[in-house]
């Protein structure tokens, strides 16, 4: 909003920063019920893809931005939400999946396997891990110098 509000002084516009945040505000506030209907919507898909992705928000110190994480959402019907979190830890995941049944495609990272393991076990849930085929691949691209013949094959 910052820099929202230096563009539009530089345009001749004057607003002041606190009315610019609270129609932000009221926008997120509008928006919110609409969000959750379209999470709640993608979360009957039988087939997920998650992922966690870095960004910067938030003044860590002068100068400095914090790392957080959105954590992208995307249903078999095109549809994909963002989540977002403070860290990379399992619980975000795991709060964001409880009442998902189905198969869930992610990469390697260790807390979508605590994540399912843990519905799986306490919310009866029945969701199936598949990871990304991608990640798999780097290693067959990485091997090809060893063993070209094996690698060209996997691949």
């Amino acid at each position: 909003l910052y820099r929202q509000h230096q563009r539009m002084l530089d345009s001749g516009v004057q607003v002041s920063r606190a009315t610019l945040i609270n129609w932000v505000k009221r926008g997120i506030e509008l928006l919110t019920p609409i969000y959750q209907a379209m999470l709640k919507h993608i979360l009957l898909s039988s087939i997920l893809a998650m992922d966690e992705v870095t960004m910067k928000a938030g003044l860590k110190s002068k100068g400095k931005m914090k790392q957080t994480y959105f954590w992208p959402i995307y249903g078999e019907e095109d549809e994909i939400a963002f989540t977002w979190s403070t860290n990379r830890g399992a619980q975000h995941a795991k709060a964001q999946l409880t009442g998902f049944n189905g198969v869930l495609l992610s990469d390697g990272y260790q807390a979508y396997t605590s994540v399912i393991s843990a519905l799986n076990k306490d919310d009866e849930a029945n969701i199936i891990h598949a990871t990304c085929w991608a990640h798999t691949r780097r290693y067959f691209d990485k091997a090809l110098l060893m063993e070209p013949e094996l690698s060209k094959q996997a691949l």
